[in-house]
């Protein structure tokens, strides 16, 4: 996890929001390791295709950033 990525899940926590994550289709070669790796089920997307979180149903574990080996999640300001 990045350092900026770790100050913008702190300062959601201090404003008692839920962090954000997005993956970038430019990354994203739809692996399908984040899509297993969710708890909550809400990425979406085919194999081999860019995925997408949906953010109603993230519970913002991180657990999708955590896996990508292309970089291509990440946490955004909410």
């Amino acid at each position: 996890m990045q350092k900026n990525n770790l100050l913008q899940k702190i300062e959601a926590i201090k404003n008692k929001e839920k962090a954000k994550y997005q993956i970038d289709p430019t990354k994203c070669k739809g692996c399908d390791l984040c899509k297993k790796n969710c708890p909550a089920g809400a990425i979406e997307g085919n194999f081999r295709e860019p995925h997408k979180i949906n953010n109603d149903l993230c519970l913002s574990c991180g657990s999708c950033e955590s896996v990508c080996p292309f970089k291509a999640v990440s946490c955004v300001n909410p």
